[in-house]
């Protein structure tokens, strides 16, 4: 998530990031590790994945 940096005033202030369901797990995956995964799939010839037509 590149949007971290928006967490910086609630961690200041609060020592903590706002979540609206603080209770549900979330994984926070930068969207450049998603690329690289799907760049790695592609280029080992796609891993058994089908195209749409």
């Amino acid at each position: 998530m590149s949007n971290t940096l928006g967490w910086a005033p609630a961690l200041r202030a609060e020592g903590r990031v706002p979540e609206p369901f603080g209770d549900v797990p979330m994984a926070v995956i930068h969207e450049a590790d998603v690329g690289a995964a799907v760049a790695a799939v592609l280029v080992a010839g796609g891993g058994g994945l089908r195209r749409r037509s």
